[in-house]
């Protein structure tokens, strides 16, 4: 089996896609394991499909999933996982908001603890640099998940998570969430399956600043979609 596969959710990132993709192979190879690196395309309105294609063409450890429609980023890191060979599964930001360094340290830690492996902003040790307001939507969220589920996770929705094959096999069928809740509900699920949780410090600097409105804009969808996990889901 392959030992790592590396999901990347991809929904207009055209003008960044390809260095980012490069350095990340690159800083795959180096590690020396057998390891595959696949581009969960979704439903971009700008270049990032056929800039992801070319990428497969040029690098024989990258794949693209492609969805002609907008399918969530949950549904898209789902249906890549399941699509995944590699014994750790790992997925990121195709920003690359984190160090690679952390990255590597997470694939150790997930190999090693057989648990969930999270990144997180919240914890001692960790280097963040993003906007003010990035920063107060991120902590409300994980304060309000904390409030609903007293799961005791500083950090639900930091891009750089990984975990076992085995862990994925036992969560995903059970998983709901198609869109930016799905690192949250994954985590829970996981904790309601026996998994540990382990939390890791990461240097992350906020490559392109979102604009306010759409911050302010997916704050009370985020909301909506957690009362409703929480019905769903009660712990």
């Amino acid at each position: 089996m392959m030992e790592y596969s590396i999901v990347i959710p991809a929904y207009n990132e055209s003008s960044r896609l390809e260095y980012n993709m490069s350095l990340l192979d690159d800083f795959m190879q180096k590690l020396g394991s057998p390891y595959e690196i696949i581009i969960a395309e979704d439903g971009s309105s700008d270049k990032t499909y056929p800039i992801a294609l070319e990428l497969a063409t040029k690098k024989y450890n990258v794949r693209v999933l492609h969805s002609r429609e907008r399918l969530g980023k949950g549904t898209a890191i789902t249906r890549a996982i399941e699509n995944s060979n590699g014994r750790i599964v790992a997925f990121m930001d195709a920003d690359l908001a984190a160090d690679l360094e952390n990255f590597s340290y997470l694939l150790k830690l997930a190999e090693e603890n057989c648990g969930v492996v999270v990144g997180s902003r919240w914890i001692k040790g960790s280097r963040v640099k993003r906007s003010l307001l990035r920063k107060l939507a991120s902590r409300m969220y994980n304060k309000f998940v904390g409030f609903l589920f007293h799961d005791g996770v500083y950090d639900h929705q930091c891009g750089l998570k990984g975990f076992t094959r085995g862990v994925a096999s036992d969560v995903l069928p059970d998983m709901r969430s198609t869109g930016w809740v799905w690192d949250t509900e994954f985590i829970l699920r996981a904790m309601k399956a026996g998994y540990d949780i382990y939390e890791m410090p990461v240097s992350w600097q906020e490559r392109k600043k979102r604009a306010s409105f759409k911050t302010l804009e997916l704050a009370p969808l985020m909301l909506f979609d957690l009362i409703k996990l929480k019905i769903q889901f009660p712990m």
